[in-house]
């Protein structure tokens, strides 16, 4: 058996006040005491501070020792990996998602596994198990065009005419092309299909002819007409919106 010191907070209803320190480990009550009484005789503590005497247990009920004791709990839950993982599965990282990491750090997910996640960070790259990570930034999905038109045939752009007929494996709009024949598109489209180019005369390089051109849905253009080409830009021009008037009753 052996006496310490202890220290509590003075309690006006005459009960033993709150632990507050302890000191000393004294082979006798005797020792204790004459310590005791010393540090009293010093003032070295507050007014509200009472200094007693009692055995020594081996449980250490004190604030000092529940500090230290809380100190180090505290201590191991920081060590130890947070579990930010949804067990359930919602949540669950795919590739190309921002995830955190229990020690706050960021990185993006570039491989995935049945129940870890390859993690690429600014410091490094590793496999990390789902349960220690957490998902804040998802990657949009981006819609796929699957190409097909609401209105096959029907244009609302020579853009839209020019990037079929290069999708379709066409070169009616190449460069190449239509610096040999000289080709410029001049009007349209008229009814979604129908538009007028011109290009150089075969016979008077100082003038032009005009033809009238069709845009299929397939995006291949064809010359339309018996009689195709045209001395003015109006004439081509009425003659295409006539053909495609024609189409769109038809």
């Amino acid at each position: 058996m052996s006496f310490e010191i202890r220290l509590r907070e003075k309690n006006p209803g005459g009960k033993p006040g709150k632990i507050v320190g302890s000191m000393g480990d004294y082979a006798t009550q005797t020792l204790a005491q004459t310590d005791a009484q010393r540090l009293a005789d010093q003032g070295a503590f507050t007014r509200d501070i009472q200094i007693t005497v009692e055995k020594k247990t081996r449980r250490k009920n004190t604030a000092i020792s529940r500090s230290v004791a809380l100190d180090r709990a505290s201590q191991r839950a920081q060590a130890q990996p947070k579990r930010l993982y949804n067990s359930k599965g919602k949540g669950k990282p795919k590739v190309g998602d921002t995830v955190e990491l229990a020690n706050g750090l960021r990185g993006t997910v570039s491989r995935v596994r049945a129940k870890d996640a390859w993690v690429d960070t600014a410091k490094w790259s590793y496999w990390i198990e789902f349960r220690d990570l957490k998902v804040v930034g998802r990657k949009t999905a981006k819609k796929k065009n699957s190409g097909r038109r609401r209105n096959p045939g029907r244009y609302k752009t020579i853009a839209e005419i020019r990037k079929a007929n290069k999708d379709a494996g066409y070169h009616f709009f190449d460069r190449d092309t239509m610096k040999f024949f000289g080709s410029k598109v001049e009007a349209g489209p008229y009814g979604g299909t129908h538009f007028v180019t011109s290009e150089k005369h075969p016979t008077n390089p100082r003038s032009r002819i005009y033809i009238v051109r069709r845009a299929e849905a397939n995006g291949r253009v064809q010359t339309v007409g018996s009689l195709p080409h045209h001395a003015t830009k109006t004439a081509a021009r009425d003659h295409a919106k006539a053909l495609a008037a024609r189409t769109t009753k038809a």
